[in-house]
């Protein structure tokens, strides 16, 4: 364990808490901005920048690379499926672009889970990277919802109500935290069942995740003194 913690100088935990503060601030303005002022980011090549982003913030002097690569390759070949389907409507290119913005997401999310997993302790950096996470996962489901919707050509909410970038976003929110509101409800089997799964991917968040990170949450003080 002490070397595993001598592995990360306080330069090393400076440059992680820069990136993950960067990360989360990224993450805040893209929510803003898609809810507050939905045509900012109408269009989904808006959440594809912000995750191509955050998945080169998250790989950044992190022994993830070679996973963040993985993922990078999965959005390059999707990309090239879309460009040799020219006969590929306008829609279907949304939904492809926004398949690519979900799984961008959430490779972003995973690598950050996978690092703070395997730290030696928690500090505030794990904090901020811990609500970057939870933005994750909500903007991954989010796309998810937009590509379910463009493909289909139908909407995805009951009485066939259309979604747009701000209600994607606001509806996985509120189903992640297990709000349920009811202002917006999926329709179909398919709509149904990701939104389930969002709630009880919020659910294992919180009680596995978190609850690890309080279990190794340290200050860089108490930490010296033991």
């Amino acid at each position: 364990m002490a070397r595993a913690e001598s592995s990360r100088t306080p330069r090393a935990r400076g440059t992680e808490k820069t990136i993950y503060s960067g990360l989360l601030v990224m993450l805040l303005v893209a929510y803003m901005l898609t809810v507050a002022a939905p045509g900012a980011l109408e269009h989904g090549a808006g959440h594809l920048a912000v995750a191509v982003v955050a998945l080169l913030l998250v790989g950044v002097g992190q022994r993830v690379r070679q996973f963040v690569g993985g993922w990078a390759g999965i959005a390059v070949l999707a990309i090239v499926a879309v460009g040799l389907g020219g006969g590929l409507s306008a829609a279907g290119v949304d939904g492809a672009v926004d398949i690519i913005t979900a799984l961008l997401m959430l490779g972003a999310a995973v690598a950050t889970i996978d690092r703070l997993l395997t730290a030696p302790e928690i500090t505030v950096d794990g904090v901020i990277a811990a609500l970057s996470i939870y933005l994750l996962l909500a903007f991954a489901f989010s796309a998810s919802y937009a590509a379910v919707q463009d493909i289909s050509g139908e909407g995805f909410f009951t009485d066939d109500q259309l979604g747009n970038r701000s209600d994607f976003l606001y509806f996985s929110v509120v189903t992640l935290t297990t709000l349920g509101y009811g202002d917006f409800v999926s329709a179909g089997s398919l709509g149904r069942g990701m939104s389930a799964l969002e709630a009880l991917t919020g659910q294992l968040f919180l009680g596995t995740v978190v609850a690890r990170f309080v279990g190794l949450l340290r200050t860089p003080q108490r930490t010296g003194q033991s």
